[in-house]
């Protein structure tokens, strides 16, 4: 069925195989940044993005009104990061649809490579008028927007890739025996060394404090016995 809408007489409505224009923006340099960038209706990747480090603060993007269902079917997006690179920063981004002649299901507003370094926040996919529509925001992530009913889809947080922390290796099984025994061996070696710190550290001060040890020989009181009397050194 031919859904084409007539051709105003004031303006020109493009149609399949009219506009010659296929990727909008192609992006080839590292470290590039964007502020307010705008790409539409081209009927490949608008926005394709091969350089690394690269950085867009707003991006408004509004899909090709009149191709058929063979753009999603090639995997086209409103903005692509191609699989080689390992770092890019998208923040504030959003993809629209009005597929205006044909019914037109697109998997991904945006398509990016899972990994750590590419990220995109508060990301959205749109849908503004004709037919449906596009799957999800950003690879397989987000809500479908095709119809009134369900026309916005919001990522206000995404990243692509694994998690930014390694999960924790599974717990081992019980210890072995010889681990007890070395404990065990460390454990008594601390002992030692802090026993002989403690006693050295006693003879020290006794010898400080001037320790005189004095002997008397009384035959008539008996054995003879040992006095312990202090005197401060000069």
């Amino acid at each position: 069925m031919d859904r084409r809408v007539p051709k105003a007489s004031e303006y020109y409505l493009t149609v399949l195989g009219d506009y010659p224009g296929k990727v909008g923006l192609h992006v080839l340099g590292d470290f590039v940044t964007m502020y307010g960038l705008a790409v539409e209706h081209f009927t490949q990747d608008n926005t394709l993005w091969e350089g690394d480090g690269g950085r867009v603060y707003f991006y408004q993007n509004e899909l090709p009104y009149d191709v058929n269902q063979d753009y999603g079917d090639r995997g086209f997006a409103g903005y692509k990061v191609t699989s080689n690179v390992k770092s890019h920063d998208a923040q504030g981004v959003g993809v629209y649809s009005y597929f205006r002649d044909f019914e037109v299901i697109v998997p991904s507003g945006f398509v990016a490579p899972s990994t750590d370094g590419v990220r995109f926040t508060n990301a959205f996919t749109r849908f503004l008028n004709g037919e449906p529509g596009i799957e999800h925001v950003l690879n397989d992530q987000g809500k479908a927007v095709m119809g009134f009913d369900y026309p916005l889809s919001q990522l206000p947080t995404s990243i692509p890739g694994p998690p930014m922390c390694s999960p924790a290796p599974p717990a081992r099984g019980g210890m072995p025996l010889w681990s007890f025994i070395l404990t065990g061996l460390a454990c008594a070696a601390l002992g030692w060394l802090a026993s002989m710190f403690f006693f050295r550290r006693r003879s020290r001060s006794m010898c400080r404090e001037g320790a005189v040890y004095q002997s008397s020989d009384d035959t008539d009181s008996g054995p003879s016995r040992i006095e312990l009397t202090s005197s401060p050194i000069a």
